[in-house]
C-alpha cells in the first residue's frame, strides 16, 4: 500500500516539474523561435550595408541626401572647383606682366685719350633707361639725332685709375690711356635709323657750378664754350659698329 502511494507521489511531482518548465518557456522571449521574433527596422540588412531612415521620418536627413553629390567612384570635388562657374570660370595662373614700353640701346665703348674710339657691344633692351640729371663729374656724353638731343649724362673722369699697394696700403691716382664707358640711348632700337645718330664725349671746362644737366644746359654750355670735345663718333660709323656688335635681350 505504501509503495503505491510512493509511485503516485512521484508521478505528481514529475507532472508539477513539467508544468513549471512549460510555463517558463511561454514567458521567456529567448524560447521563441528566431523567425517569429519581432525585428528592429533595418536589422534585416546585411552587415556593413547603409540603412536609410523610413520615408518622412527625418526631413533634415532627406534634405542632406538630396544635396549630397552622387558618388562616382572618387572624392567629391573641393568647394572651389564646384563653384568655379560662380566665380567667373576656372582658376588660371598668374596673369602675364605687361611688356615695358619702348626700348633702349645700351652701348659699351672703349675711348682713348688721343680721341680714338670703338664700340665693344650694342644691346637692345626692353623699356626705358632711367634718366639722370645730376652732374656726377666733369665729363659727359651727348647723343643727338639730327638737331635733337636724345640724351646727356655726366660721368666721373673715365681716364682716372685707382691703385692700392705698397708695404703700407696707400691710395694712388693714375692716368689711364684708355677707358670704357657705357652709353644709354633711349627710345631707339636696332631697327631705328642709326645713321642719323651722333655721339660726343665732352670735358667740362672751369666755370660756375652746374646744378642740373639736361639738353638745355648742354646748349648753354656750348654757347659759353665750356665743353671740350674729346671724342666724336659720327652717324655712319656709329651705325656700322652698332650693327656689327648688335644683340637683343627679350623681356
Amino acid at each position: 500500500m505504501s509503495a503505491k502511494r510512493d509511485r503516485l507521489a512521484a508521478a505528481m511531482a514529475l507532472a508539477l516539474i513539467l508544468g513549471t518548465v512549460a510555463a517558463a518557456a511561454q514567458s521567456d522571449p529567448s524560447a521563441v523561435a528566431a523567425k517569429d521574433r519581432p525585428r528592429m527596422p533595418g536589422s534585416e540588412r546585411e552587415p556593413g550595408a547603409q540603412s536609410e531612415p523610413p520615408a518622412g521620418s527625418d526631413p533634415m536627413a532627406a534634405q542632406l541626401k538630396q544635396a549630397r553629390p552622387q558618388d562616382k567612384g572618387g572624392l567629391p570635388p573641393p568647394a572651389e572647383a564646384r563653384n568655379f562657374e560662380a566665380a567667373g570660370g576656372p582658376q588660371v595662373g598668374r596673369p602675364a606682366e605687361p611688356k615695358p614700353a619702348g626700348s633702349t640701346l645700351k652701348l659699351v665703348l672703349r675711348m682713348r685719350r688721343n680721341g680714338e674710339s670703338q664700340v665693344l657691344s650694342a644691346t637692345e633692351l626692353a623699356g626705358q633707361a632711367p634718366a639722370a640729371s645730376d652732374p656726377a663729374g666733369d665729363f659727359l656724353y651727348e647723343v643727338t639725332e639730327g638737331d635733337q638731343t636724345l640724351t646727356v649724362r655726366a660721368l666721373p673722369d673715365p681716364f682716372e685709375g685707382h691703385s692700392y699697394g705698397g708695404p703700407i696700403p696707400e691710395h694712388f691716382f693714375i692716368r689711364l690711356e684708355e677707358a670704357t664707358i657705357v652709353v644709354d640711348i633711349p627710345m631707339r632700337s636696332l631697327e631705328s635709323p642709326l645713321e642719323r645718330l651722333n655721339l660726343r664725349l665732352y670735358r667740362l671746362q672751369a666755370g660756375p657750378q652746374v646744378e642740373r644737366l639736361d639738353a638745355a644746359t648742354v646748349d648753354r654750355l656750348k654757347q659759353e664754350k665750356r665743353l671740350q670735345v674729346l671724342t666724336e663718333i659720327p652717324g655712319a660709323r656709329l651705325a656700322s659698329e652698332i650693327r656689327k656688335k648688335a644683340s637683343r635681350v627679350e623681356h
